[in-house]
């Protein structure tokens, strides 16, 4: 993962770990300084590297694959 996959995959996590729910668009705008534009492709590419799974470009349905740093693959957002 690039750098701003790494800062993305860290601010879902932490997110997910303090609220128990994935970040709006509007956390995920004011949290990196990237355009939607630019935060779909990163997911996409997090996505396509099995870190994440989402739909419909909708970061509520984002779940986590790895806990940042890991190599263990995992589901959060309450599924296994």
């Amino acid at each position: 993962m690039n750098d701003m996959q790494r800062k993305l995959h860290r601010v879902l996590y932490n997110y997910f770990s303090s609220y128990r729910e994935m970040p709006s668009w509007t956390v995920l705008l004011k949290s990196t300084g990237k355009s939607k534009e630019q935060l779909i492709r990163f997911l996409d590419e997090m996505q396509s590297i099995g870190k994440l799974e989402w739909i419909d470009e909708e970061p509520k349905t984002i779940k986590l694959l790895q806990l940042p740093g890991q190599t263990k693959k995992l589901l959060m957002n309450g599924q296994q």
